[in-house]
């Protein structure tokens, strides 16, 4: 599978809060998640999701757009902004 390396920044997870409507502030307030045992803001999991279906897209073309399906559980944070 190509890989898609993304560089995650509170700006994309702010920009998909917006899209998504989860303000969740875990994701969003900086100030409230540095106290979490996280210790800091996270990804939303349907932004990971995002681009596992970009990496797909990018394997699979037009065969993974038309067909492809997902079926996730989230276990655990998918990944702590680094920026």
């Amino acid at each position: 599978m190509p890989p898609v390396v993304k560089k995650i920044t509170q700006k994309d997870i702010s920009l998909y809060a917006e899209a998504s409507g989860d303000f969740n502030p875990i994701h969003i307030d900086e100030a409230f998640a540095a106290k979490t045992p996280l210790g800091g803001t996270i990804a939303h999991g349907m932004l990971i999701l995002a681009y596992v279906s970009e990496m797909m897209t990018k394997a699979f073309g037009q065969r993974w757009i038309s067909t492809g399906k997902m079926a996730m559980r989230f276990k655990a944070p998918a990944c702590r902004k680094i920026s």
